[in-house]
């Protein structure tokens, strides 16, 4: 049992390394928010949000070394903000105005009896009905999409997740993204078989956040 604790152990400080190796980029050319007099009042009902909210954001990641890295997904710490990130499926969104500044994200308290949308309807086709925040690999030279969605200003619309993204109309904004991978959960988070996987297989823990190499811009957008 210690030679197997050992052995993930060294395989975790290796995954430290070659940080710049592993590539994440946004797809998706700009990020739409829906401007409302009054958001209080507004509620999506059984219809499908106003085009102008609805983003689907997607992203690729890219391994250009000749290793396999786990990602094992976890929340952002607090030393980063939790005030400042919307949760996407693997990932994370954040929202920057053009001197830099992190635009502010509180929990969606006010909306909380909005009814929430099916994620069939926000992505436009049949997927599971559960936000897959789970851990995967990615292989030698290897290019991993995915994609998730967006209703702004309103977050993600999930019950898990209820947000509201404060943005001013008068200043431009961009979004970055970003993955977390940590090793300080690796006993309690990773099962039995994929620390096995990941000794046999001499795969390497990715730890760290692991920031999109580009941000795209937000869109403002209203029903007149």
């Amino acid at each position: 049992m210690r030679k197997f604790i050992l052995i993930i152990i060294i395989v975790v400080v290796s995954g430290c390394k070659n940080k710049a190796d592993l590539e994440l980029e946004i797809i998706t050319k700009e990020v739409n928010y829906f401007l409302a007099d009054n958001y209080k009042d507004y509620t999506f009902g059984t219809k499908p949000p106003p085009v102008g909210s609805k983003t689907i954001i997607t992203y690729k990641l890219t391994n250009t070394t000749n290793t396999t890295y786990y990602f094992n997904i976890t929340d952002i710490n607090q030393k980063e903000g939790k005030d400042n990130y919307v949760q996407l499926n693997k990932a994370f969104i954040r929202f920057y105005d053009k001197d830099n500044n992190p635009a502010y994200v509180r929990s969606r308290q006010f909306l909380e009896n909005t009814p929430e949308m099916q994620y069939t309807e926000l992505l436009g086709y049949n997927v599971l009905q559960k936000n897959s925040f789970t851990n995967f690999t990615i292989h030698p030279n290897e290019t991993l999409y995915f994609e998730w969605f967006l209703v702004l200003p309103f977050g993600t619309l999930t019950e898990e997740n209820k947000y509201f993204v404060k943005l001013d109309e008068n200043k431009k904004y961009y979004a970055e993204l970003f993955i977390n991978s940590d090793t300080i959960n690796i006993k309690n988070k990773i099962s039995r078989t994929d620390k096995r996987m990941i000794e046999e297989n001499k795969y390497k823990v990715f730890t760290g956040i692991l920031k999109s190499k580009n941000r795209v811009p937000v869109k403002f957008n209203n029903l007149k």
